[in-house]
């Protein structure tokens, strides 16, 4: 096998893409704006994997997950544009952090939920369907 096919410098590196999750903002032709979107690597997925697990010493020390700042923060770490961090979006929302700002800009939870499981999808992450499809055969 010819080991220079997985040297660093012949990794195929993968840029931005974008997508359009909300028709909330669009542009003078009424088409939804598409935001810039990006994959995560495998230790910024750890990361926050990491960061939503606490142990809760009040019961015998067992781990509990915080599913819903993971889910934000998922999503917010995968966003390039807009800058979910900019102060001037951030205050015409009330809000200060990024993952308290991503909620505010959908109209609706199945929005939401359907960018969650797109990026999943992106990231490599299979849908339900298809595990419950892998089950069937």
């Amino acid at each position: 096998m010819d080991i220079t096919k997985f040297l660093k410098s012949n990794v195929k590196e993968e840029g931005t893409f974008e997508f359009a999750p909300t028709k909330r903002f669009c542009d003078e032709e009424g088409k939804a704006i598409p935001w810039v979107f990006k994959k995560l690597s495998i230790n910024e997925y750890e990361r926050i994997r990491e960061e939503c697990t606490s142990i809760n010493f009040a019961d015998k020390g067992k781990t509990k997950f915080n599913n819903y700042m993971f889910n934000k923060k998922i999503i917010c770490n995968s966003v390039v544009e807009p800058n979910l961090n900019n102060a001037e979006l951030q205050d015409s929302y009330g809000v200060k952090k990024a993952e308290d700002l991503i909620t505010e800009l959908f109209e609706n939870a199945g929005e939401y939920y359907n960018l969650l499981g797109y990026l999943l999808e992106v990231n490599g992450f299979k849908s339900v369907g298809e595990y419950a499809e892998e089950a069937k055969n």
